[in-house]
């Protein structure tokens, strides 16, 4: 992407009786989360009647675009699946990242008991890890399978936790939502399961 806009080269000129010029190179501000990055300034010539007074400084001035943007990953939630009966039922997630982050990064993600358990053959376990390319609007679905069953029981819940993301940005990308919350809303309160 272009970082600054102005010629590569040219020249400046230092008005009489003055020490210094300003050099204006517009910085263009995207939506890119990156590093921050220099512009080195090279004075390649001096063209002044007074060549045996005037000293080029020999350090090269450099310049730095400090990066400005910040993103956010989100996972969706809380969201809320019938239990069902029989067999399983998916309780879905969406990881998302709302923008450009310039390079790829991965974070891992883990089930974790509520009301609901593994051990009370609430809901399969699960984890896993989640790569990102870096780019906008990149998501990524967590399903989790709940388990169907007959029993009259409260609405229970389970969490969903983003961990060990790989890449902060310099803490630029924040991760919103975690750990985001699954409900199991019991469907067998009803008169013919009472008999």
């Amino acid at each position: 992407s272009v970082d600054y806009v102005g010629a590569n080269t040219g020249s400046i000129t230092i008005a009489p009786y003055q020490n210094s010029a300003t050099l204006s190179l517009p910085v263009v501000d995207d939506s890119l989360i990156e590093e921050d990055e220099t512009i080195s300034i090279n004075i390649s010539a001096l063209n002044t009647l007074y060549t045996g007074a005037i000293i080029l400084n020999p350090l090269i001035p450099t310049a730095i675009i400090r990066d400005n943007d910040e993103a956010a990953l989100r996972i969706s939630g809380p969201i809320s699946v019938s239990e069902g009966n029989t067999g399983t039922t998916a309780l879905t997630f969406t990881v998302s990242l709302d923008k450009n982050t310039g390079r790829s990064f991965s974070i891992n993600y883990a089930t974790a008991d509520g009301s609901a358990t593994v051990a009370g053959n609430d809901y399969i376990p699960r984890n896993g890890t989640l790569n990102f390319a870096g780019n906008a609007s990149e998501s990524y679905p967590i399903t989790i399978l709940v388990n169907g069953d007959r029993n009259i029981e409260q609405t229970e819940d389970l969490f969903v936790n983003l961990l060990g993301l790989t890449d902060t940005f310099n803490n630029r990308l924040s991760v919103i939502g975690s750990p985001a919350r699954g409900i199991i809303l019991d469907d067998d309160n009803i008169a013919a399961n009472k008999n």
